[in-house]
């Protein structure tokens, strides 16, 4: 049901597990890299034992890269240091409600409001998301902003007006989803990565299977979904 759009049921009734609020949250900012070198520390951090909770880089006021630890204090702290110790650099501490702020300015895409006409969202491997946004800015595509999450795996475009579907997607080993865009745009190119054929006929008998009158939310993930 997750990620199906409405296409598929009708939940009148969900139960949801907490978890405990960390006691102490920190985030350690890298500052002044460049795409790929913001990646390479983001995927290089990723495989060390320091438990890392969050990885985003986003490229504006010089580029802010940022690393969240989460834990009893004690924990944090012999992290962060391990942490500086093994990358260096520039780097800046944000803790408590400033670390809060920077990670909730990443989830609601904060530094690419305001941005160009449209927003897509890219799906794609961790260590390739530098190389993509590279790419599609080489192949011309007026990127008006762009901003990193899960360690460059998650990559947001924020792009002016045309249509840019095809461009983004021709030989993207990963997924491209247009999440904002004038209504005309969206009528002319698919919203969501097309599937391919064996993916798309699967889709359609699941999709058959829930809803076989199709009266929830039909078309709405593509054509027969």
């Amino acid at each position: 049901m997750a990620g199906s759009h409405g296409t598929l049921g009708v939940m009148s009734e969900i139960t949801v597990k907490v978890l405990p609020r960390p006691e102490t949250e920190e985030t350690v900012v890298f500052r002044g890299l460049d795409d790929a070198a913001a990646v390479a520390l983001m995927t290089g951090a990723s495989g060390l034992p320091a438990e890392v909770s969050g990885f985003a880089h986003a490229p504006d006021e010089g580029g802010r890269t940022g690393l969240r630890l989460e834990g009893p204090a004690v924990s944090v702290a012999s992290r962060r240091e391990a942490l500086l110790a093994r990358f260096g650099g520039e780097a800046e501490l944000l803790a408590g409600t400033a670390s809060c702020a920077f990670w909730e300015d990443v989830r609601d895409v904060r530094p690419l409001a305001g941005r160009g006409e449209q927003l897509w969202r890219l799906s794609v491997a961790p260590a390739d998301g530098a190389a993509v946004a590279a790419r599609l800015a080489e192949a011309g595509l007026p990127i008006a902003g762009r901003l990193f999450d899960w360690a460059g795996g998650l990559l947001w475009l924020a792009l002016e007006g045309g249509r840019h579907g095809a461009a983004i997607r021709e030989g993207l080993a990963g997924h491209a989803t247009c999440v904002r865009a004038p209504e005309a745009v969206r009528a002319a190119e698919p919203v969501f990565h097309p599937q391919p054929p064996a993916l798309a006929a699967l889709s359609r008998r699941v999709k058959e299977s829930f809803d076989p009158k199709r009266i929830l939310n039909p078309g709405r993930m593509g054509e027969g979904l």
